[in-house]
């Protein structure tokens, strides 16, 4: 669900996954990580972007357990 929401908002913007390059991962239950890290792993590749993993008290959703701030840069398109 993790990746499948970053996914949606990537594409809304015209990004993809190959175009982040920093990843914050704010995360409640640190019990989860491995959890966190497998997802991670999966939707990004071996060279995928940076990635800090930050534990926290609580989210502004109050039934969140994660949440994610993703950095992409998208090359500029040329207008021919």
């Amino acid at each position: 669900m993790i990746s499948a929401m970053l996914d949606q908002t990537l594409q809304v913007y015209l990004a993809s996954s190959k175009d982040c390059i920093d990843i914050i991962v704010f995360l409640c239950r640190y019990g989860s990580f491995l959890r966190i890290q497998y997802t991670y792993c999966e939707f990004f590749d071996l060279n995928g972007p940076a990635r800090n993993t930050i534990a926290v008290r609580g989210l502004p959703h109050p039934d969140a357990i994660v949440e994610i701030k993703a950095v992409a840069l998208r090359a500029q398109r040329s207008v021919a």
